[in-house]
C-alpha cells in the first residue's frame, strides 16, 4: 500500500491571522446573528497557537446562546454575506 509522501498542511493559527491584521467573522447558524471577533481577544483567551478552524467550537452566540457557529477570517472587502 502506497502512502502519501506529501507533508500534511498544518491549520492556520490565530497568530498568523494577527500577522496579517485579520479579525474573524462569526455567524450563528440558528438565529443568523453575526459579529466580528477581535483577533486580540481571541488570542488572549485561546492563545496564539490556537488553530483557526477550531475557533467555531469555542464560541457561543451572544444572542441565542447556540454553539452552532461558523467562523472564518474576516477577509478585507468581502462583506458579511460574501464572507460567509
Amino acid at each position: 500500500m502506497l502512502r502519501n509522501s506529501r507533508p500534511q498542511a498544518l491549520p492556520t493559527t490565530l497568530a498568523e491571522l494577527q500577522a496579517e491584521n485579520l479579525d474573524m467573522w462569526a455567524w450563528c447558524e440558528d438565529c443568523s446573528h453575526h459579529a466580528v471577533l477581535s483577533i486580540q481577544t481571541l488570542m488572549a483567551r485561546l492563545g496564539p497557537a490556537f488553530p483557526v478552524p477550531r475557533v467555531r467550537m469555542m464560541t457561543r452566540c451572544s444572542r441565542c446562546g447556540s454553539h452552532n457557529i461558523d467562523a472564518l477570517p474576516r477577509w478585507p472587502s468581502l462583506g458579511v454575506v460574501a464572507g460567509h
